[in-house]
């Protein structure tokens, strides 16, 4: 906002040193457009990255050339659940976003 003020000739109370706005004019914007600073929900990573057919068909296609390449024998070969395993990372930052929308 600091930046689009002095390009474009605009009178502005910003802080000239920090060129930024403060806190009650981000208020007022959030204000006068229906916007809402809110913490999000957590969400799995394999979620957000798209877990679909495509991911899933490239990841056994990916185990398949490692089990050709290593030959791993049977008794090598673990199978884990995500029990103790966290992709959902635990602190996520505040985002803005339309009051009354579910994040």
């Amino acid at each position: 906002a600091f930046k689009f003020a002095q390009v474009n000739n605009i009178q502005h109370r910003f802080n000239k040193i920090t060129k930024m706005a403060g806190p009650s004019w981000i208020k007022g914007f959030c204000h006068r457009h229906n916007i809402s600073l809110r913490q999000p929900e957590k969400c799995a990573m394999g979620r957000i990255m798209g877990f679909n057919k495509v991911q899933v068909n490239r990841f056994y296609e990916n185990l398949k050339i490692l089990y050709e390449k290593r030959k791993y024998i049977a008794s090598s070969v673990y199978n884990m659940d995500e029990t103790g395993l966290s992709t959902v990372p635990n602190k996520l930052p505040k985002v803005l976003s339309s009051k009354g929308k579910k994040l």
